[in-house]
């Protein structure tokens, strides 16, 4: 068997791929990303696709 050189192997690679899936693991731990504050701390709103979060 032939071994392939790793220059000839890295466009054969699914680089959309790899990127989706670091963004899969990554981002549910990354926090809220989208918040809103009325006052000074008065209400707090944060929002993601993965948690929501409201405090007043």
């Amino acid at each position: 068997m032939k071994k392939i050189p790793l220059w000839m192997r890295l466009p054969l690679m699914n680089w959309f791929g790899l990127v989706a899936g670091a963004l899969m693991l990554l981002l549910p731990f990354l926090g809220p990303w989208w918040s809103a504050t009325v006052g000074t701390g008065a209400m707090d709103l944060a929002l993601s696709p993965y948690e929501g979060r409201i405090q007043a």
